[in-house]
Parts: C-alpha cells; structure tokens; sequence
C-alpha cells in the first residue's frame, strides 16, 4: 500500500495540530508562535513564497541540480588530476603558475 506524498512530509493534521496545541496551552497556531518567538524575531510580513511543486516536480528539479553538481565536481577532479601530473613532472611548481597568476 502507497502512501501519499502529504501524508509521509506533510505536518500534522487538523486534529492533530488541536492535541498538540491543547498540551503546549495554546489557543492557535499563532497563538503559540506569539508565546514562543520573540516579536523582534518574527518576519513583519508574508514570505514570497513560489507555488509548491508536486512530487514529481520536485524529485525532476533535484535530478536537475545533481546533475549539474556532479559536473561541475567532474571538472574539479580533472582539474585537480591535471595540476597533479603537471607538479610530479615539474611543468609547473605551484597553483599559481598552474593557474597563470605569475
């Protein structure tokens, strides 16, 4: 049996919220924040938020950032390997020259 992505990352529910607010002896969600969070430390506004994305979406944008993570750590490593054999062999005596900054 699936269960759905809401249910397995999404908070509590409705009833759940009312349980655990009766036990912190709070009336509300905000109520709680209020008690809880210095004002000097709460945003005076909303946040600017972009629409949630569907699981899908979001496990599709995460194989996107990986994606261009694990290249940009392929050229590090070539890199990196080059500047090796260019030291052992004496081409070059530092990352400096390596790198041009002569």
């Amino acid at each position: 049996m699936s269960v759905p992505f809401s249910a397995r990352h999404i908070g509590p529910d409705a009833t759940e919220t009312s349980a655990m607010l009766k036990v912190l002896g709070a009336a509300s969600l905000d109520d709680f924040i209020a008690k809880a969070v210095p004002a000097k430390l709460r945003a005076k506004r909303a946040l600017a938020l972009e629409p949630a994305l569907s699981e899908a979406e979001a496990l599709a944008k995460i194989k996107h950032i990986a994606s261009v993570h694990i290249n940009i750590v392929l050229l590090l490593v070539n890199k990196y390997r080059i500047l090796e054999e260019q030291l052992k062999y004496g081409n070059v005596k530092d990352l400096k020259e390596f790198y041009g900054f002569n």
